[in-house]
């Protein structure tokens, strides 16, 4: 079952002959208006809006090898997503988040289990996108 899309990156619960299991947790999202603020000659300050701000979104990725998911291989795509700067739209289920591309700005790799020889078992990823324009 897909629970979700962004660039080539599928959030999904699969199970059958090869288990794959990559979701993500404690989505956050948010957007902010930009004010300019005035003083005039009565002395209180006035506020205006000015336009709004990208809007954010940053989430956890969990990483299992045992649910068919190669943490390592995940943090070197998200490697190149830094470098090659591309946005695309982010589908939770079939619903599209935002208007807009969505672009990685950062992420943070923290490896859980690691097997001898080095084989990274479990990680996760808290990764944080903002809208593109």
């Amino acid at each position: 079952m897909e629970l979700g899309i962004w660039r080539d990156i599928t959030f999904e619960v699969a199970y059958g002959a090869r288990m794959k299991i990559l979701t993500f947790a404690n989505m956050q999202m948010g957007a902010q208006a930009k004010w300019a603020t005035h003083g005039n000659h009565s002395g209180l300050e006035r506020i205006e809006k000015t336009g709004t701000k990208l809007q954010a979104m940053r989430f956890e990725m969990l990483l299992r090898a045992d649910a068919g998911i190669n943490p390592w291989e995940v943090r070197e795509k998200l490697d190149r997503y830094l470098e090659d700067g591309k946005g695309d739209y982010f589908l939770l289920g079939s619903r599209m988040i935002g208007t807009r591309h969505w672009v990685l700005q950062s992420y943070d790799f923290k490896v859980g289990m690691v097997r001898p020889g080095g084989e990274i078992l479990s990680a996760t990823a808290n990764v944080s996108l903002s809208q593109y324009y």
